[in-house]
Parts: structure tokens; sequence; C-alpha cells
């Protein structure tokens, strides 16, 4: 892992960073490749879905350190903990906020400390998704404290209407609206998302950065009679993977001759069960 005196940023993420894979993972990668380049980073998982997989080649090449947070037990009824109402602002927030969205996660007493420990003294701390931005509480609250910028990726308010949860949907509105206004910047994943930002919730400094992928090393040649199979693998009642399906199954398709098309996740809807007409496309919703 990187050494040097250069200043130093905290990178706080519910994944390890990662080049490949898990798209979640390849845009903290992303930030990861970016804030590496000039800084020292120390990269801290709140392993939000579950235990945090091993630490992926690109944190070990370009991170300070990698620490994984531990989580507190799942809390009864809707008690608050006291440490959230220790401060006029902790009161107001608890009477904002809660219940907050059911993504955010509770640190351990054992964790509060270790973050804590983490962020002081950093030049700047990155927080990945709008439902870590509480575990950071203790910061917004300094008289004095580091910069700190959200990256939002997608606006779950509306992903969550989306899906037809719509109290979620408001949890995260109301989550989002406060952090961001309290934030030095913000970033999303699109120009649609950030302008709904600048809009709706008042926020001028917020910065569209799109996701990417490398490109492959070598260029890709292939045989105009080489069979495919291909495997779309994803959650299939989420927007942008229901347009991504349909693109390669009716638009990218036809241009690869002979191809078979496995379409596979959870909670196939009307348009992915009607891919299944189309020729070489199988359907297999959850398996």
């Amino acid at each position: 892992m990187r050494t040097g005196n250069s200043a130093r940023i905290v990178l706080l993420t519910p994944v390890c960073p990662a080049a490949h894979g898990n798209g979640l993972a390849m845009r903290a990668g992303l930030f990861l490749e970016g804030l590496a380049r000039s800084h020292r980073v120390n990269v801290v998982v709140i392993p939000v879905f579950g235990a945090a997989p091993p630490v992926d080649g690109l944190v070990s090449e370009l991170a300070v350190s990698c620490t994984t947070l531990g989580l507190s037990e799942p809390s009864r009824g809707s008690d608050l903990p006291t440490v959230l109402l220790s401060t006029p602002e902790g009161r107001r927030r608890a009477r904002d906020l809660h219940p907050l969205p059911a993504l955010c996660p509770s640190l351990s007493g054992e964790a509060r400390i270790e973050l804590q420990r983490l962020t002081d003294a950093a030049s700047l701390v990155h927080v990945s998704r709008s439902y870590l931005a509480p575990c950071l509480d203790y910061l917004f609250d300094a008289p004095l404290r580091p910069p700190v910028t959200v990256d939002l990726d997608d606006l779950d308010s509306g992903v969550q209407r989306q899906l037809g949860c719509r109290q979620e949907g408001e949890r995260f509105e109301r989550l989002e609206r406060y952090y961001t206004s309290r934030a030095d910047h913000v970033y999303t994943a699109s120009v649609q998302d950030a302008d709904i930002v600048r809009r709706d919730y008042g926020v001028s400094w917020v910065t569209a950065i799109a996701n990417a992928v490398r490109e492959p090393a070598l260029p890709l040649t292939t045989s105009a009679e080489a069979p495919y199979d291909l495997l779309f693998v994803g959650n299939l009642s989420y927007p942008p993977n229901v347009d991504a399906a349909r693109w390669l199954c009716e638009e990218i398709r036809p241009h690869l001759g002979p191809v078979t098309i496995a379409v596979v996740g959870s909670r196939p809807g009307v348009e992915i069960l009607g891919l299944a007409d189309l020729p070489g496309v199988t359907v297999a919703g959850d398996v």
C-alpha cells in the first residue's frame, strides 16, 4: 500500500473499492484512483451488505490502509442511542430525520471510536452514498472539521419511489436534503440527478461524475462466424438494469450473429419477460 507525506483523505464506503465486478465497488474504485493520484487515502469500509470481501488489488496498490468497521446489533423498538441526543443539533437531527432509511448502518461503540480516530487530522473525508453520512454526524457538528464530500451516486429517494417503496423514498429524501446542504461538495452519477439536487434541494455545489470502466488492454477481435453465449445478471426490477437488458437484447443482439443471451436476476417485470420472445434470448428470473 502507498505511503508518503502528501495530505491524507479518508474514503468511507459501504463496499471494498474494486477495479472490476460489482458496480458500487467499481464506483468507489473510481474515486479511490482519483484521490490517490495526489493524496494518501485511508479506505474505511462500513459493511452495509454483509461481511466485506478480501481487499481488492486496487486497494492494496493505491490505499495507505483499509479498515472494516463493526456494526452494532439491530436496535429494538424506536429508541435512539443517547449519543445522538447529546447535542442541540443532534436532537434537531433526530426530530427531522428519524426513522432513518433501513440501509443506514449503526456502528458499534468501538467502530465509532475508530472512525473518529481515522478522520482526526484528515485533510478531507469522502463519503460514498448518502446512507453512510449519519456515521459522520460528530464531524458535521464539529466547529472545526475537514471538508466532507458526499457521492450520492444514485438519488436513492427516486430509486425507492420507482420501486414502489414510498416510505423509504421519503426517508431518503429527508436524508439527502439534510446532508447535501451540509456537505462541502456533492457528486452524482448523472447530470439529471445533479440537476434535481440543484433544483429541489437548493444545493449549487454539485458535480456529475459518470460511472466508467477500463478499456481492454488489447482490442477484442472475433470471427464473424463465432457463436456467443452471453449472461446478463442483475436486479431486474432496477430501472437502469431494465434499460441495459433491453439495450443488449434489442439493439446489440442483432449485430452479433448467432448468439444466445440468458437474462438472470430477481423480480423481472413485463418489459424483461417480453425479451424472451426474441430469438436466442432466455429470461430465467431468479435461479
